[in-house]
């Protein structure tokens, strides 16, 4: 009656039973630490575009070359 009862993890004990749990362990933990690296990146990444678009070069551009077209002025770099 006992040995019916018994669930099937004890069937699979062993080393294969360690070596599934362990995989399992280490996949989630490495998807866990790359996720947190991705994310960091990705922050970096959208940190420069602000730091960038805040008063930085494509609004220094962007500004220069809308002054020069409502003065009339040309515009380096492109024909007018």
């Amino acid at each position: 009656m006992n040995e019916e009862v018994k669930p099937i993890l004890s069937k699979i004990s062993g080393p294969l039973a360690w070596i599934i749990i362990l995989l399992f362990v280490g996949m989630s933990i490495g998807l866990f630490i790359g996720n947190k690296i991705y994310s960091y990146k990705m922050w970096e990444i959208t940190e420069t575009q602000r730091m960038l678009y805040k008063g930085g070069v494509y609004d220094v551009a962007i500004s220069e070359i809308t002054v020069k077209a409502k003065k009339n002025e040309p515009i380096e770099g492109g024909k007018r």
